[in-house]
């Protein structure tokens, strides 16, 4: 149980991050096509 307790914020970040990383992806793209 400690171990995902520890475990569980780290796969929080993990997943923003992740999601930040395919935002910028997606902007870049658009701005290509601009």
């Amino acid at each position: 149980m400690m171990v995902l307790i520890m475990l569980s914020p780290l796969l929080v970040v993990g997943f923003i991050v992740m999601a930040v990383l395919e935002e910028k992806k997606r902007n870049q793209k658009n701005n290509k096509d601009k």
